[in-house]
């Protein structure tokens, strides 16, 4: 049998397939194969049309996965019993990369497929949207722009001669902000509209699903154990040591980092999300379940931390998929 891991985690953005080794599978007989494809600027930017096309990282995936289906054999796997795992939703919907491998593992919790936080619909115009955000980030790298959509000509040359540190320096300094700038511009994106008859991604995630458009094989479906790591990381950051520990300044972030995990899947308004937050914090952190602020036991903040935001990234998706599900009935 042979394991791609396929689409390593860090939101299209961060990490490597270079930080996951072989050790937990070297008993088994598996073959294992690590991909690496392009993230952030360089894998994801679109004008939204077929100037800037995007989805260039779920490229890198899918022609990742044919080299390994022609060529497995030479290092004993069988192209017939290929596995992939990781993130790796957005590859179950792509029928660019239907009939490539025949199981899955959908590992933490980016099941785009039920409640996507790549949706636009925030956006009256989501070809405006794509262009306002390529315009700022020529804008960052200094390359002429006009404003206008349809002169684009120079802005578009600049961009595609960049040096690629520089992109790199650009997404790091200027736009690498968890859950704070728009990441939603800097995933896989529905290339219908523009790519027709060679789209990587025909519809939306939530659409896709629901209509049956995905690749039907075996799936197993988990979750990682530090799925709120990227939140904790800004949380720390933001509070400082000194006021890590500090109840009322927790409960405030947190707060703050969880409405935007949770608005931008659904409209809610903010009345009900104080309603549902003071639930959370309540249930995590409540009465009982939070002496470890007190005794300034930062380890024990730091898994709860962890525990509140990976479950609530997962199963408030989860929830708010079936919700929706009941009201079509």
């Amino acid at each position: 049998m042979i394991f791609v891991h396929a689409v390593h985690g860090g939101e299209f953005l961060t990490n490597s397939g270079n930080n996951y080794g072989p050790e937990r599978f070297m008993k088994e007989n598996v073959v294992l194969v690590t991909i690496n494809y392009r993230l952030g600027l360089l894998g994801f930017l679109t004008t939204g049309d077929s100037k800037l096309q995007g989805n260039y990282g779920l490229a890198d995936q899918i022609a990742a996965l044919k080299w390994v289906r022609k060529n497995i054999h030479r290092f004993g796997g069988n192209p017939l019993k290929l596995t992939i795992f990781g993130d790796i939703e957005y590859l179950l919907l792509s029928p660019r990369a239907d009939g490539l491998f025949h199981s899955a593992i959908l590992m933490s919790t980016n099941a785009a497929v039920l409640a996507p936080l790549t949706s636009t619909s925030t956006y009256d115009s989501e070809e405006f949207a794509y262009f306002d955000f390529v315009t700022s980030v020529a804008q960052a790298l200094g390359c002429p722009h006009t404003g206008n959509i349809h002169q684009t000509e120079a802005m578009m040359h600049c961009l595609q001669v960049a040096n690629s540190e520089d992109l790199v320096r650009v997404q790091h300094g200027k736009f690498l902000r968890f859950f704070s700038y728009p990441k939603l511009l800097l995933t896989p994106v529905p290339d219908i509209g523009w790519r027709q008859d060679h789209t990587y991604l025909p519809g939306t995630p939530e659409q896709l699903f629901e209509d049956g458009n995905y690749s039907h094989v075996p799936l197993m479906v988990g979750r990682d154990g530090f799925e709120g790591f990227n939140m904790l990381s800004e949380l720390y950051v933001k509070l400082g040591p000194e006021n890590f520990m500090d109840s009322e300044l927790l409960k405030d972030s947190l707060k703050r980092c969880l409405q935007n995990v949770l608005l931008g899947t659904d409209d809610l308004q903010d009345e009900e999300f104080d309603k549902i937050y003071e639930s959370i914090w309540l249930y995590y952190f409540g009465e009982g379940n939070s002496t470890f602020l007190d005794d300034g036991d930062d380890r024990k903040a730091e898994k709860r931390i962890l525990t509140t935001v990976g479950n609530v990234r997962l199963f408030w998706r989860l929830v708010s998929y079936l919700v929706r599900k009941w009201e079509r009935r």
